[in-house]
Formats: C-alpha cells, sequence, structure tokens
C-alpha cells in the first residue's frame, strides 16, 4: 500500500500540472447534500461525491478534450444528494466533440441511468483491464493469443483485432 502512495507522489510531481484533484467534495448529512474544501479536510463525514467547484472546473476541461476515458462514477450516484458529480461530468462527456471511452460495470450503471450510454463512443464492461491496458500492463488474454500464434503459426491465421 505505501508503494502507491510513493508511486502517486511521483506522479503528481512529474505531472503537477495535467493532473487536476478536486477542490472540494460533497458529503450526505440527514440526507441532505453538503460540501467541505478540501483545505477543510478532514471531517467526520464519508466523501460521497464531487464538489460543485471540482464538477464545473472538471465540466470545463472535458470540454475542450479530444479523447475522453471514464472509468468509475465521481460519486454514489444511487442516492439523490450524492449523484450530481457523476451525472454532471457523464452529461458533459456525452456533450462533448471528444472521442469517448467508459468502461466497468459501474459505469456503464450510471450512463444507463442518465440515458446517455448513445453519447458515448465506446462503452467497454472492462473497467479493471481497460486500466491495466492504458497503463501498458500486457493483459492476459493478449499473452495467451501471442503464444497460441507462435504455437501455431504454421497451421493457422491469428488475427488480434
Amino acid at each position: 500500500m505505501e508503494s502507491y502512495i510513493d508511486q502517486s507522489e511521483a506522479l503528481l510531481k512529474t505531472f503537477a500540472k495535467q493532473i487536476k484533484l478536486p477542490i472540494d467534495f460533497a458529503y450526505s448529512a440527514s440526507g441532505e447534500r453538503k460540501e467541505v474544501k478540501v483545505s477543510s479536510l478532514p471531517i467526520n463525514d464519508i466523501l460521497m461525491d464531487l464538489g460543485k467547484n471540482t464538477i464545473s472546473e472538471y465540466e470545463s476541461i472535458i470540454k475542450d478534450a479530444k479523447t475522453i476515458f471514464f472509468n468509475g462514477p465521481a460519486g454514489v450516484f444511487e442516492k439523490a444528494e450524492t449523484e450530481l458529480g457523476t451525472r454532471s461530468i457523464l452529461t458533459a462527456i456525452a456533450k462533448s466533440n471528444a472521442f469517448s471511452v467508459l468502461s466497468g460495470g459501474d459505469s456503464i450503471a450510471a450512463v444507463n441511468k442518465y440515458n446517455l450510454s448513445d453519447d458515448i463512443s465506446y462503452i467497454s464492461t472492462g473497467g479493471g483491464a481497460m486500466v491495466r491496458f492504458l497503463s501498458g500492463e500486457e493483459l492476459p488474454v493478449i499473452k495467451a493469443l501471442k503464444k497460441s500464434a507462435k504455437r501455431f503459426s504454421a497451421n493457422y491465421s491469428l488475427i488480434i483485432i
């Protein structure tokens, strides 16, 4: 776990201008949405969504993006008081002119809840696989196909699509 912290710190230093961390969050108190700035953390409540200022900043970034990868809801979209982040970000992606890739079961549930799937360029159920692929890790199925191609290449043609 500690190695992830070290890796995260290194990434944040290297890509400080490209990585936009949240500036505020939302939580639910007695069924009502409340917001808190990052500078006021920690609090005793569980953070459950992005705050409105972060949502606005992310919508602006999405508007100018050429390619978007979305993996995982921004908050607890199943509850009305904490769905704003997920709904807003997915709506911004759907309205953008960018090539958009959405992955993962929870992401699919959210995009379907808001009836936005027709406006997403590509949807994949493999959220974890997508993250590993984008991070440069060779996926097990690709390894197996390559191994099979070497073993049986004299008798078969293998096309990876």
